[in-house]
């Protein structure tokens, strides 16, 4: 990885499991990269051609475009339509190549201008790894956080994974990438919630394995208690509620079980019941984490997941003064957000 800070050393396994390193787009090396298509243009000196290439026409995570005119000297803009902002610029030269990263609904914009001391025939190349070496692509707001990341700017990063995660999309990426983020702060309470954020979606295989690690580094910085908490989270990454149940359960009737674990086998339990339309298992669930809680960061998260579920209920009084507790003991940063949002909504519905 070009990037040296320690932030960026620490998500090392993330980084390479996710693809996010510019050599590492997708799985074939560029160097084999095939053309997925190419154009002549017969160009006078002066005149420009001008195109739109869109995401669906090129699925892929990454691709290169080539402008070759032999010893012909040509200008290249190419530029990036979802935001404006110019990714490639060059004049006289007789051979462009532009690297393009991007996701779904992204397109650019490509102007190739012949040189006034001549024009002729322009080939355009458009390559890319094979289709079926074709990895999941991640939409604009994902793809802006990685490449803030790779360039060492972790501020920027984390605004755009945030708003990732609100859009929904990429929200499994989005939340395991603020749970490093905020694990290599220190932060484990923080990266604890991200983490659990992450295990609300059916992760693909390749997150699974960046949660794994996740978790396995952050049983160093905290202390997690049963390991069938973990074989739970394992399953709730595979989407496999019932056997996570049965972890949780098993953890529930430990005789020497922390605190801490029945806590969280408790949170996992209510989001599994949640899921599954059993609300009122749920609440109980919740209602049990909360009372059972071992620190106020534990208090506050299985508040948070209380007050959604009363707002699933339609009991706002009851929503209301979960959110309060919540935040009173102090949720993370996008989770403070996010309950603060809730309350507003709130009071602008006229709930007590």
């Amino acid at each position: 990885m070009r990037a040296a800070s320690a932030m960026i050393a620490a998500l090392l396994l993330a980084a390479a499991l996710l693809d996010f390193e510019p050599a590492a787009a997708e799985g074939v090396p560029e160097g084999l990269w095939t053309a997925r298509g190419q154009e002549t243009y017969l160009l006078r000196g002066g005149e420009s051609v001008q195109f739109r290439i869109e995401y669906p026409q090129i699925p892929v995570r990454a691709w290169r475009l080539t402008v070759d005119g032999d010893q012909l000297l040509c200008h290249v803009n190419v530029l990036r339509l979802a935001d404006g902002s110019l990714l490639y610029q060059q004049n006289d030269e007789s051979h462009h190549e532009v690297r393009v990263p991007w996701g779904r609904d992204e397109a650019v914009a490509v102007t190739i201008t012949a040189d006034l001391s001549g024009g002729g025939v322009f080939t355009v190349k458009f390559l890319g790894p094979p289709p079926d070496e074709t990895r999941q692509a991640y939409g604009y707001a994902m793809n802006r956080g990685l490449e803030a990341l790779e360039s060492g700017d972790p501020e920027l990063a984390e605004a755009r994974f945030a708003e990732a995660a609100f859009l929904g999309e990429d929200a499994a990426a989005a939340e395991l990438m603020l749970a490093g983020l905020a694990k290599n702060r220190g932060e484990a309470e923080t990266a604890a919630a991200h983490l659990d954020r992450a295990l609300g979606h059916r992760l693909p295989p390749e997150l699974a394995d960046v949660e794994r690690e996740l978790r396995r580094q952050l049983d160093v910085v905290r202390v997690h208690g049963s390991p069938l908490l973990a074989d739970a989270d394992a399953m709730l990454a595979a989407g496999d509620t019932i056997r996570a149940e049965r972890f949780c359960r098993q953890a529930l009737a430990e005789p020497d079980a922390t605190a801490w674990t029945l806590s969280e086998a408790q949170r996992r339990l209510g989001r599994i019941l949640q899921g599954r339309g059993d609300r009122y298992g749920a609440l109980e669930a919740f209602d049990a984490a909360v009372r059972g809680a071992a620190d106020r960061g534990q208090k506050a998260l299985g508040a948070f997941d209380l007050a959604r579920l009363h707002l699933a209920l339609a009991n706002p009084g009851q929503a209301r003064a979960a959110l309060d507790l919540a935040r009173g003991l102090g949720l993370p940063g996008d989770l403070d957000r996010e309950a603060d949002a809730l309350l507003r909504q709130l009071d602008l519905e006229g709930g007590p």
